[in-house]
C-alpha cells in the first residue's frame, strides 16, 4: 500500500456530513493575492498547509 490511500475521499465525505473546516484554515487571501502565494508555496514548504481564496 501507500500512505494516504483513501484520505481524500474520507475528507470529502466528512465535509459532506457537515464537518466544520474553519478550524483548519490557517490563512485567507483574496483572488489578487493568489499569484504571490503560489510563489510562497513553491519557495517555502512551511507555507503549504492550506491556502484559501476568500470570494466575499
Amino acid at each position: 500500500g501507500h500512505s494516504g490511500h483513501g484520505t481524500f475521499a474520507r475528507v470529502i465525505e466528512s465535509m459532506s456530513d457537515g464537518m466544520d473546516m474553519l478550524p483548519i484554515v490557517t490563512k485567507r487571501i483574496t483572488l489578487d493575492e493568489v499569484p504571490e502565494n503560489i510563489v510562497m508555496l513553491r519557495d517555502d514548504r512551511r507555507e503549504s498547509k492550506i491556502t484559501c481564496v476568500d470570494f466575499d
